[in-house]
């Protein structure tokens, strides 16, 4: 993620939700821009357990094993060959045409939550959503509808422009889905490779 794009968040976080944590690689970002608490969430069990001894000198910052989409259970997650990087709920589709040497050497099945159940209990102590699932943000999204009704403000996103995965939602899609909640694309990176990333803030 091409997190610096949004340093204006300096002051402005209170809480954070990440989706996608791999090892939490942004933690120390988060942490200059004052954030009060991060909740990271990562699917695969064995970079779980790297990400949990990277926060261990962070206080403010925990992580939980599970996937996130828009629905409560179980399902099939996708490990791919470049330590997890593109492990996904989705297949691979046009991701092969710009990354051939990457493929998924194994699929394993984890629990699933969605984030309005998840954080049910936490009105109002989060108001910034990251997400970074290859793929799957819609998804993830679809089962945020509470949360970015009430409590988000900012929304960082992994897009895609094509289908990499197969099902994927594009930008435009992620565009007008946010845009019900009242939510306005402000900046924009494209990698020249199909995909991108998306900051979203939410007119007042």
């Amino acid at each position: 993620m091409e997190i610096n794009l949004v340093k204006e968040l300096q002051g402005k976080l209170r809480g954070v939700i990440h989706v996608g944590a791999h090892e939490g690689q942004e933690r120390d970002f988060y942490q200059q821009m004052g954030a009060e608490f991060v909740m990271w969430h990562e699917a695969n069990p064995e970079i779980y357990k790297r990400l949990m001894d990277r926060l261990s000198q962070y206080p403010n910052q925990d992580g939980y094993n599970h996937a996130v989409s828009d629905f409560n259970g179980k399902i099939k997650f996708n490990v791919s060959n470049n330590d997890g990087s593109s492990s996904s709920i989705l297949n691979l589709k046009n991701h092969k045409n710009y990354y051939p040497h990457i493929n998924y050497e194994k699929q394993i099945e984890v629990d699933c939550v969605t984030l309005d159940e998840f954080y049910a209990n936490e009105t109002g102590n989060f108001n910034a959503l990251f997400i970074d699932v290859q793929g799957a943000e819609y998804k993830v999204l679809c089962g945020a509808e509470k949360l970015l009704t009430n409590d988000i403000d900012y929304v960082y996103t992994e897009v895609n422009y094509e289908e990499l995965y197969e099902g994927c939602v594009n930008v435009d899609g992620i565009d007008k889905y946010l845009s019900q909640f009242g939510f306005k694309r402000t900046h924009m990176h494209d990698t020249n490779h199909g995909w991108g990333d998306a900051f979203y803030q939410k007119v007042k």
